[in-house]
């Protein structure tokens, strides 16, 4: 790249970009199967490579984006089956709603 500076990004911004969270771009970071660089204790990105990763057009990228998403639906699921955790995200949810064992979520209002 002579003459041109690329954007580079933290592992904050790359999962914004990326619509993954920060804990999956490092795990694939780590892996080696997304483009960056350990800098320090941290990871950088150039944005132009996470691009190319997307579009399959980095040498790493085979079929990492689906497992990266997987991987994050599978954080968020296991986190969610923690009794603690459920009943958190439900207090969350715009309306009340609760679980019954063998009657599933009733959804109040």
């Amino acid at each position: 790249m002579t003459g041109v500076v690329a954007e580079i990004l933290t592992v904050e911004e790359a999962a914004r970009l990326l619509r993954l969270s920060p804990y999956t771009v490092r795990k694939l970071a780590r892996q080696g199967r997304l483009p960056g660089r350990k800098v320090g204790r941290g990871w950088r990105f150039r944005k132009d490579l996470l691009l190319a990763w997307l579009e399959g057009r980095w040498e790493g990228a085979d079929s990492a984006w689906l497992e990266a998403v997987l991987a994050g639906l599978t954080d968020r699921l296991e986190a969610l089956a923690e009794p603690e955790a459920w009943l958190e995200a439900m207090a969350r949810a715009a309306r009340p709603a609760r679980y019954l064992p063998g009657e599933g979520l009733i959804v109040e209002g």
